[in-house]
């Protein structure tokens, strides 16, 4: 079985999208020998697309090709808690091509939900992103050690780790807040970086006037990125986290407490007080961080990484692949009536 993933260049993806499209790949091809993953647009079995923005493509392939096609649906994130996130509109230009495909994946009961009020007709199937325990276990001393000797911290230091987007001057502020409240406490934020997207001139200004114990690092680099979560003693995500999934499982995985301001797209994922903390504002998030730090509340890691391993590459990998073969099998059967 060959399938095509479908990536084009001119037409880029988004980051999160870019992170699934490399797990998508490594998922398939690490467990099942007898499927071959491919980018090139010839002699293909089953075409998987990861971004509606390459919908001509899609529609050609609808159109010239016999084969099924299979689109995972990210939904484009809330800045507002909604009183129920499942009530959100969809463009109807979306809605029709995922009417023309023959299955779609999404990574969330409420992303269900979100097709089926928008009168999603085509089979739907919930799989996760997935997460990829090897990415830190198979780490070796040194790569392990990257991000102590980068940031130059001791044993002693505590260390919170969050990702920010500079489009959204509430989260840099409510980062900030934080930051100033623990000042014994050092933290290391990621900032996205998109050179295709404008960031305010406040949010610049913003940027430049930071707590002394904030390290800003623009470039996410990969082994800077694990070791960091490995050292972390948390992870403090604002509310609206870009490539929210990876982020919050990979803290999972290494066992790294987790405190998430309110964001309706983890609603599946994070459960307040079972496997991380939600914070309403920032004044809950300062309390919590305060009981965890004076070990007055549990830290949760056992039941986050339980939760986790859910979403092991080899169970996501065995849900795609059962679904590839049940469409390939569903369309020789309509070949052959």
């Amino acid at each position: 079985m060959k399938v095509l993933v479908y990536k084009d260049a001119k037409k880029p993806l988004q980051k999160n999208e870019e992170i699934y499209y490399h797990n998508l790949k490594y998922f398939i091809e690490q467990v099942y020998k007898d499927v071959m993953v491919s980018d090139i647009e010839e002699n293909f079995d089953i075409a998987h697309f990861i971004s509606l923005n390459h919908k001509d493509k899609i529609i050609k392939i609808k159109k010239e090709k016999d084969v099924p096609v299979v689109v995972t649906y990210i939904r484009k994130r809330s800045r507002q808690k909604e009183d129920d996130p499942t009530d959100l509109q969809i463009p109807n230009e979306e809605i029709k091509i995922l009417n023309m495909v023959d299955k779609v994946i999404v990574f969330t009961k409420n992303e269900y939900a979100i097709l089926k009020n928008n009168k999603v007709e085509t089979p739907i199937e919930i799989i996760g992103p997935g997460v990829r325990e090897a990415r830190f276990s198979s780490m070796n001393d040194l790569e392990i050690a990257a991000f102590i000797q980068y940031a130059g911290i001791n044993k002693k230091d505590k260390i919170a780790v969050s990702m920010i987007d500079p489009r959204y001057s509430e989260d840099i502020i409510n980062l900030y807040r934080i930051a100033n409240e623990f000042k014994e406490m050092k933290f290391f934020v990621f900032v996205v970086q998109n050179k295709k997207v404008h960031i305010p001139w406040k949010n610049k200004r913003l940027l430049k006037k930071f707590p002394k114990n904030i390290n800003f690092m623009s470039e996410i680099d990969e082994d800077l990125y694990k070791s960091s979560l490995l050292r972390a003693d948390y992870l403090i995500t604002p509310s609206n986290p870009t490539n929210a999934e990876l982020l919050i499982y990979d803290a999972m995985i290494t066992k790294t407490p987790i405190f998430a301001f309110y964001s309706s797209l983890l609603d599946t994922i994070l459960y307040d007080k079972e496997n991380a903390y939600i914070c309403d504002d920032v004044e809950s998030a300062i309390k919590l961080i305060k009981d965890m730090y004076e070990k007055k509340i549990p830290l949760l890691v056992e039941e986050a990484y339980e939760f986790v391993k859910e979403e092991s590459f080899e169970h996501i990998a065995s849900k795609i692949n059962l679904l590839y073969r049940d469409l390939l099998q569903k369309n020789k059967e309509t070949q052959e009536v």
